[in-house]
C-alpha cells in the first residue's frame, strides 16, 4: 500500500523537476516529449513530437526504455524506432509501450527525434521505483 502512493508523488516530483528545469524558456521548432501514466502496477509510456511551425517535417523517432535492478540481474530493454510526417502545428504521438513498475528497479526512458541524421528534439527521464 505505501509504494501505491509514492507512485504519484514521484510522478509530481518528476513532472516539476522537468518543467522547471527541462525548459530553457523558449521554443523548439520541433519537441519531443515522453509522457506517463501509471495504471494498477504498469508504467505506460508514450512518445510525443510537437511541431512549433508552420511547416511540415519527414522526421525518425528513436525511443529506448532500460530498466534494471542493482540487486539482481534482471534488466531488458525496449527499442522502438519509426519513420513520420508531422504535419505544421500538429502534436503526435510516435509510440506506447508498458513497463511494470517494481521496487528498486531502475528505469531509463530517451527519446529522439531526427530529421535527417541530425537530433532536432530529444527528452529523457531517469528514475528509481
Amino acid at each position: 500500500m505505501r509504494n501505491c502512493l509514492n507512485i504519484p508523488a514521484l510522478f509530481l516530483l518528476l513532472f516539476c523537476f522537468s518543467a522547471a528545469f527541462g525548459q530553457d524558456g523558449k521554443k523548439n521548432n520541433i519537441e519531443a516529449k515522453i509522457n506517463l501514466e501509471a495504471k494498477n502496477r504498469l508504467l505506460n509510456i508514450s512518445g510525443q513530437a510537437i511541431n512549433n511551425t508552420s511547416q511540415a517535417y519527414k522526421l525518425r523517432y528513436e525511443l529506448s526504455v532500460i530498466t534494471g535492478n542493482k540487486n539482481n540481474s534482471n534488466s531488458s530493454q525496449n527499442k522502438q524506432l519509426g519513420n513520420f510526417t508531422l504535419p505544421a502545428s500538429a502534436i503526435k504521438i510516435l509510440s506506447n509501450t508498458s513497463i511494470s513498475h517494481n521496487p528498486g528497479n531502475n528505469t531509463i526512458i530517451k527519446l529522439y527525434i531526427f530529421n535527417s541524421d541530425k537530433v532536432v528534439a530529444r527528452d529523457s527521464l531517469n528514475f528509481q521505483f
